[in-house]
């Protein structure tokens, strides 16, 4: 009876605690939402920038478009910023570290593909915040970007099929937002091969450039994925 009766005190123990971190969450959830930030960018001060590091895994090459200069990619797109509006002391949330929050209570940078035809995110994400008011959100995306194939005289090697794509901050200059990179490579762990396109290279290089208008920098971040089509005998392999 008495290993029964220990069973017993670690269960209710452990249904209690759940119950506490349960009512923790709740709480943390309810203040920060409470708090009736408005989604406006969050620079501390006129000269200070918000940093946001851009990371992306590549999952499929989903359709090669010769004939009308399109390529087809599903990626998961990582994006990591800061936002001291949402941070909290965590010893009066339970030792509580991070939470899910919804996007539209939040600001988020408005990174885009400015050489994309279609860009549709396949499922809604929440973002995760800790407790230093850093900032998470991944996000399945299909783009449907520009690319143009080879000419026939072009010196590229095996005349692979080179695709760009560009990712910028639609709205914001450097000053105001830095879009930065945390790998030069694209995350290839979870990649489903093309029966047709054989995937070469992939490289992420951040670049910035300066317009006669304006003295202000605007970084992008430059993504290539090199290409090349597999003999017709591999391509139904």
């Amino acid at each position: 009876m008495a290993v029964n009766f220990m069973l017993l005190i670690s269960l209710f123990s452990t249904i209690m605690l759940s119950s506490v971190n349960g009512q923790m969450y709740d709480r943390l959830y309810g203040t920060l939402l409470a708090l009736e930030h408005p989604p406006t960018i969050p620079m501390a001060n006129e000269s200070s920038t918000v940093n946001v590091t851009l990371g992306l895994s590549l999952l499929q090459v989903m359709e090669v478009n010769m004939e009308e200069g399109f390529i087809d990619t599903f990626m998961w797109v990582d994006m990591r910023w800061t936002d001291r509006r949402f941070s909290w002391h965590m010893t009066s949330f339970g030792g509580i570290s991070s939470i899910q929050l919804p996007f539209d209570r939040l600001w988020v940078p408005d990174v885009a593909v400015s050489n994309s035809i279609e860009t549709r995110k396949t499922m809604d994400v929440k973002a995760q915040v800790g407790y230093d008011g850093t900032i998470l959100t991944v996000t399945p995306t299909r783009f449907r970007s520009t690319c143009t194939p080879p000419e026939e005289d072009d010196d590229d090697a095996e005349g692979d099929l080179v695709c760009h794509l560009k990712f910028i901050s639609w709205m914001y200059n450097g000053f105001q937002v830095d879009l930065q990179t945390h790998s030069e490579q694209i995350d290839l762990s979870n990649y489903v091969l093309n029966r047709r396109w054989e995937l070469m290279e992939t490289r992420i290089r951040r670049d910035v450039v300066y317009y006669s208008c304006c003295p202000e920098p605007f970084p992008h971040v430059d993504v290539t994925i090199r290409l090349r089509k597999k003999p017709a005998n591999n391509s139904r392999k």
